[in-house]
């Protein structure tokens, strides 16, 4: 299995960087701190949030690394495909007009809306697209898989939150923060 199908298989955000780190690549850092799986070397920084997926953000020499990041979006298209399978099964136990809500037709198009996007991303990435480009539309992607789990996805322990804090390491990874 290559580096990139082994990235988008991981079950865990963590286990995602962890995947991308153990490959000999450097932790991106160009902003000279980083997010990465919890016990990686470097100085520990407070964050409200990196430990519930298992992360620590890191003061870190600043280091930049395209192929890292590039990586980072096959783990986020496995993560989001994961939450997306979540969120039909929620949706499914949730009844409105007494059918499933994923039996309503603007969910079932937003669901249909999703995949496309998620295979065009895999598809992207194995063709060269640019990364912040792929890194821009998993964002718009997270964040609309996150609402269909309604008021719970917005809590700090539902498992969403991966989708959140994958958008936050690209932030950390990426040189261009706030441009991709």
């Amino acid at each position: 299995m290559s580096l990139v199908d082994r990235a988008r298989s991981a079950t865990t955000l963590a286990g995602g960087l962890g995947t991308i780190l153990d490959s000999g690549l450097p932790a991106p850092a160009p902003a000279g701190h980083t997010l990465v799986p919890a016990g990686h070397p470097g100085q520990p920084l407070a964050h409200p949030l990196a430990g519930w997926e298992g992360l620590a953000l890191v003061r870190a020499e600043r280091v930049s690394c395209p192929e890292a990041v590039r990586l980072l979006a096959a783990v986020r298209i496995g993560l989001t495909e994961r939450m997306l399978r979540a969120a039909v099964e929620h949706l499914t136990g949730r009844v409105a007009d007494g059918r499933p809500l994923v039996d309503h037709p603007v969910l079932r198009g937003e669901l249909a809306d999703l995949t496309a996007t998620l295979a065009l991303c895999w598809q992207g990435l194995g063709t060269g697209t640019s990364t912040a480009a792929l890194h821009a539309t998993l964002d718009r992607a997270g964040w609309a898989t996150s609402v269909l789990f309604g008021a719970s996805g917005y809590l700090r322990d539902h498992p969403v939150r991966c989708l959140y804090l994958a958008e936050l390491v690209h932030d950390t990874w990426s040189d261009h923060v706030g441009l991709a």
